[in-house]
């Protein structure tokens, strides 16, 4: 293959160093906030070494092809945290189940499935073992971490995008 299709290949290249990088990082630590953080240190790792590999005689252009590809490998792996993000959406798992199901199911058997009754206990137990929430007494408050920018952040992006930060409660 010639040098220029290389390149151009190059962030799909990342994309799947990426892939491998949150499958095995996933698996050892459980963690699917961190295995994000590893498959883009993994896919960016990964770029740098095929540009690095790849380079050619004139800087300038190797430096334009390199950019190019890093915006092209950050945006495939946007997508490729949205397509994972939706696998682990409850929204989609319940979607499957009821596909997959056969016959129609009450929300009692739907709730029962998923344990809905165990979803928020989890999810805030999540977040207190992660530090990101801390518990006063009987109440719980912000820790303040990364996570808390991140939900600020999304929660600005859906009111700009529909209007309203949840669809639990009125903006």
């Amino acid at each position: 293959m010639t040098r220029e299709l290389l390149f151009f290949l190059t962030p799909l290249a990342a994309l799947l160093a990426a892939t491998v990088f949150q499958v095995v990082d996933y698996r050892l630590r459980r963690s699917l906030s961190g295995s994000y953080l590893a498959a883009l240190a993994g896919g960016l790792m990964g770029l740098g070494v095929l540009s690095w590999i790849l380079r050619g005689p004139d800087a300038a252009e190797d430096l334009a092809l390199g950019l190019a590809n890093l915006g092209t490998f950050l945006g495939l792996w946007l997508c490729f945290v949205a397509v994972v993000g939706l696998g682990v959406s409850l929204r989609v798992r319940i979607m499957s189940f009821l596909k997959h199901s056969g016959h129609p199911q009450s929300e009692a058997d739907i709730e029962a499935t998923f344990e809905g009754g165990q979803l928020v206990a989890r999810r805030i137990e999540r977040l207190v073992a992660g530090g990101h929430v801390r518990r006063e007494g009987d109440r719980y408050v912000s820790g303040g971490t990364w996570l808390t920018g991140v939900a600020r952040f999304n929660a600005s992006v859906k009111r700009f995008l529909t209007g309203q930060v949840s669809e639990f409660r009125e903006n």
